[in-house]
């Protein structure tokens, strides 16, 4: 049970973006881990024209910090973009649906 408390502590500094984090259990060494930082958009260039109304979007990983487990991908007519489309571990993703011009 004290474990699960640690991690869940180190999730929310992480995911606050507070820099690195350490955690000594007892008896186990520190653990030491920076947060994901953002990935770099690929495809479609940011402001690009005549993008298809089915896009795949890609991404690089930033080779700065940890290698983050997946990515949430936000978009729709909002600006910031509030819907959650798709939750994944790739670097891609094709919208299945048309997009509103």
């Amino acid at each position: 049970m004290r474990r699960s408390v640690i991690v869940t502590l180190l999730m929310l500094v992480l995911v606050m973006g507070l820099g690195a984090a350490e955690v000594m259990m007892e008896g186990h060494p520190i653990v030491t881990s920076l947060p994901p930082a953002a990935p770099i958009l690929v495809s479609p260039a940011s402001h690009a024209t005549l993008v298809p109304v089915k896009p795949t979007f890609i991404w690089l990983a930033s080779p700065i910090a940890d290698i983050p487990s997946g990515y949430k991908l936000y978009y729709d007519t909002n600006n910031p973009p509030q819907t959650l489309q798709v939750d994944t571990p790739s670097l891609s993703y094709t919208v299945l649906n048309a997009l509103q011009p």
